[in-house]
């Protein structure tokens, strides 16, 4: 009976097992067979191919790995320091670089981010009229709470003189360069929650390469102002607190999730995954469990309301005013996802369509008729050619579509310096000499994570921490999120962590499977030894 309980009890980690792997393989063939033939809207092309680039990441990891090994046989001092300061000291020393690079790359950007989102921050923070943006902001409400945050941090200049000498794009731009170097930090006891310290410091490397050294943070929008939350909501949601403090964790667990939905709604698709791996384990659980899982949902459902609350409260006190008949809902989004011309992303032509309807119930029945001529237009054969191209669209570009939006380079300023500021350019400007190298560099780490978590198919359901499934589970929402609504790579930004986490467990997984190539307990960074995933208890 024990037995059959069991079994049952696993079933869903099964199926997000064989469902994951099934995803990501397909995105893996992709990348290496059918990238450098199949064209697409906003294709990149590297200085190097996916299946080139792949075994030369991999060559790099095992020459870290070797390179480990000697230091450490060397009695390298770092060995003898603890992994969490040692990181932290590099999350810092990050935080100047960005600061550093950001000071002689900035530039402004035009689409949302320049065109809306900061001139009507900058009306707000001056108290003048926003009645102009109302259309924007009732199109796409979620960016509301973002100029509002955006509007204070100008404001501080008005609190603090000593500001004054900085421009507000500047201001936000440190924001930004915090919450980046702060995610890596995130990351790191992610992995190491999961893995263990060795791995956890080689997963920061791949961070501060992949995300770190991005130059996304130099962009004031939604991308780099909720990169910490996907991340942040699975290690509060992973920490044991006192069970007299259960509820108040669950309330931050929703709060962090609502609230970061009114910025990136992508955010939400955590909690969703978090809510069903618990769903599924109360199920099995005994009546007094069943009670805590009800007491878990009625904090996330209270934070939905406080969250909802404070969004109406943020939109009283930007002077906005929402036409209900003006909003782009959620059928418009699915239209243009299926825009077979533009391969799911953003298309004018669609937009135009939406807005010719004067309801918001006109817009929605004509959305859904476009979407049903749409997919019988294309029929199967013509809709999974579409599926490929947008797939690639989403997962094609390790840069994370940098430079790809409209008018991107909008206003570039002057050089802060002669020599260090056009050199510092040529490697982050698409048009400089040096750019393949970033770029290229940038999506040798996004393929081979890619690659990498085909590991995952190793993992064994009845002994494995069911936290990673909810990590799991948040890729797949992901994926399918992006694979209905409109694409783009840069909507994947802000789970870059949990890729990295997901790609760093893979590896190991993989790893395992070539002793030869290893000793056990050897190249470890500093100090501590591994926790074997595959000993790991469900929790």
């Amino acid at each position: 009976m024990m037995k059959n309980y069991s079994q049952i009890s696993t079933i869903l980690y099964r199926v997000v097992k064989v469902l994951f792997f099934a995803i990501f393989l397909f995105v893996t063939e992709l990348l290496f067979f059918a990238h450098p033939w199949l064209n697409y809207v906003v294709k990149k092309t590297f200085l190097l191919p996916n299946v080139v680039l792949l075994p030369l990441t991999l060559l790099l990891f095992y020459g870290v790995y070797r390179l480990s090994l000697v230091l450490r046989r060397k009695n390298w001092k770092i060995w003898g320091m603890n992994p969490d300061h040692v990181v932290l000291v590099g999350s810092v020393v990050l935080l100047f670089v960005q600061l550093f690079i950001s000071y002689h790359i900035y530039f402004a950007t035009g689409w949302d981010a320049g065109g809306y989102v900061l001139p009507t921050a900058r009306m707000i923070a001056s108290g003048e009229s926003v009645a102009s943006m109302n259309f924007y902001f009732a199109r796409y409400p979620n960016n509301i709470l973002m100029v509002w945050l955006f509007s204070l941090i100008m404001r501080l200049k008005d609190i603090i003189p000593w500001l004054a000498r900085f421009n507000d794009l500047s201001l936000i731009i440190v924001l930004n360069c915090l919450i980046s170097s702060l995610t890596g930090f995130l990351t790191y006891k992610a992995v190491k929650k999961l893995l263990g310290s060795s791995w956890a410091v080689f997963s920061w490397g791949i961070y501060v390469l992949l995300v770190g050294l991005s130059p996304w943070f130099v962009i004031t929008y939604s991308d780099s102002l909720a990169l910490f939350l996907p991340v942040l909501i699975f290690l509060v949601y992973t920490q044991e607190w006192h069970e007299k403090w259960a509820a108040l964790k669950w309330l931050l667990i929703g709060l962090l999730s609502f609230l970061g939905y009114y910025i990136r709604p992508q955010t939400l698709i955590m909690l969703i995954a978090i809510l069903i791996i618990e769903g599924w384990k109360m199920l099995f659980d005994s009546g007094k469990e069943k009670r805590k899982f009800l007491i878990k949902l009625g904090a996330v459902i209270l934070a939905f309301l406080l969250a909802k609350g404070a969004n109406q409260a943020v939109l009283g006190r930007t002077g906005l005013i929402m036409n209900e008949d003006e909003v782009f809902g959620w059928s418009h989004f699915a239209m243009m996802g299926l825009n077979e011309d533009r391969d799911g992303v953003y298309s004018d032509e669609d937009v135009q369509f939406s807005q010719s309807f004067k309801t918001k119930e006109e817009r929605q029945a004509a959305n859904l008729e476009e979407i049903k001529a749409r997919l019988k237009e294309m029929g199967p054969g013509r809709y999974l050619l579409f599926l490929a191209r947008k797939t690639l669209v989403n997962y094609g570009d390790g840069t994370f579509a940098w430079g790809v939006e409209g008018n991107f380079f909008w206003e570039i300023f002057e050089n802060e310096d002669p020599h260090i500021s056009p050199w510092l350019r040529s490697y982050f400007y698409t048009d400089g000499e040096n750019y393949g190298i970033t770029s290229t560099v940038q999506n040798g780490l996004w393929v081979t994570l890619i690659f990498s978590m085909l590991g995952l198919v190793f993992l064994d359901p009845k002994k494995i921490d069911s936290n990673i499934y909810v990590l799991m589970l948040a890729l797949i929402g992901l994926t399918l999120f992006e694979t209905i609504f409109e694409s783009r790579a840069r909507y994947l930004f802000i789970y870059a962590p949990i890729y990295i986490t997901l790609g760093t467990m893979g590896l190991k997984m993989l790893w395992a499977k070539f002793p030869k190539l290893h000793k056990s307990g050897e190249g470890q960074l500093p100090g501590t030894s591994d926790k074997d995933v595959s000993e790991g208890k469900e929790k």
